[in-house]
């Protein structure tokens, strides 16, 4: 690898600073382009989750059973269904990187990404991760090969600069919407007009969501039902 891997300032334009937002690309992966792929440098295992490879149209026979589970993936122990050799093609342009990846498949749901690629992939790739430029870079037979960010030409939202304080109501100067200064009058009335009609769909406080259907939301504890809640005693720090 002759050609330096490395980042410039100009590849954050149109990246919104400061962030912390994941690095997440959709490469090919058994000629399926899988969006949604998380690239976390801190696990050492590669997951495919098997609704994902389901959807690949992959028959589970190919999966190769193993007996070792997963610790400090969840705050349970998991227990992969097993391996699966994949093709992973990863390319911009015509440069392209193929590589045979082993997944380990897990039947658990993540609604958030369908994979997870982990330090086997960076390290079989010769990746290196910038969480900066939400990119990742690697050599090819045709020389460095940029892998964008997910929808890289879809540019982001950028709250505009000139905004004011619309009260939902003039009565409670307190519950405020802000809308954009430079909106033509008739836009802006409009705006006003549908943000009031739809004040009860703005929560202020968690009393002000009661019943929320767990379609829509929900928060789960992963604490074994076995142990007992205890309430530790307040200390005070001296100074």
């Amino acid at each position: 690898m002759s050609e330096p891997l490395s980042f410039s300032n100009i590849e954050l334009k149109g990246i919104e600073l400061p962030h912390d937002d994941p690095v997440v690309i959709a490469p090919l992966i058994a000629n399926f382009i899988v969006e949604r792929i998380l690239v976390d440098t801190g696990s050492s295992t590669d997951i495919l989750y098997l609704s994902t490879y389901d959807k690949l149209h992959l028959p589970r026979s190919h999966i190769q059973p193993i007996g070792t589970p997963l610790l400090g993936f969840t705050v349970h122990v998991v227990y992969p269904l097993g391996i699966a050799t994949l093709d992973l093609i990863v390319r911009t342009g015509n440069k392209t990187t193929t590589i045979k990846a082993q997944f380990t498949v897990v039947d658990i749901d993540d609604p958030s990404y369908n994979r997870l690629i982990g330090r086997p992939i960076l390290t079989a790739l010769r990746a290196i991760v910038s969480p900066l430029h939400l990119k990742i870079k690697f050599p090819t037979a045709g020389g460095i090969d940029n892998s964008p960010k997910e929808k890289e030409n879809q540019k982001r939202p950028v709250p505009h600069k000139e905004i004011e304080e619309i009260p939902f109501n003039p009565t409670n100067q307190e519950r405020v919407f802000k809308v954009g200064t430079k909106l033509d009058d008739t836009h802006r009335e409009a705006l006003i007009s549908l943000i009031r009609e739809f004040e009860d769909a703005f929560a202020w406080s968690p009393e002000d969501m009661p019943g929320v259907d767990p379609e829509i939301a929900i928060q789960r504890l992963h604490v074994d039902s076995m142990f007992v809640f205890i309430m530790e005693k307040k200390e005070n720090i001296q100074r």
